[in-house]
């Protein structure tokens, strides 16, 4: 999440800074389910993401979010973006 949430706000534009990045976490009993919201120019969510060469020093954000999460979708609106991140929990078989 915080990953999701540095990337929202460093590259959200000059024209949407005025609003802010929202965080929405719900807590169910099978999973928790992160939505990171922005007002950004947002990007084109790769279908799949791999580690950059060691000497990059960015582009790991969406491979960390791949790796860490058990289902991520990112979803661009007219009026801003949705990051959402599910992640089963340990009592999950």
């Amino acid at each position: 999440m915080v990953e999701a949430c540095n990337n929202a706000i460093k590259h959200t534009d000059a024209h949407a800074k005025w609003q802010p990045v929202a965080v929405e976490v719900r807590i169910e009993p099978a999973q928790i389910e992160m939505r990171i919201i922005d007002h950004g120019p947002g990007f084109e969510w790769p279908q799949t993401a791999e580690l950059p060469r060691p000497e990059e020093e960015s582009g790991r954000g969406v491979f960390l979010i791949r790796a860490l999460t058990d289902d991520a979708a990112y979803l661009r609106q007219p009026d801003k973006n949705v990051l959402v991140l599910r992640k089963k929990t340990a009592s999950t078989p």
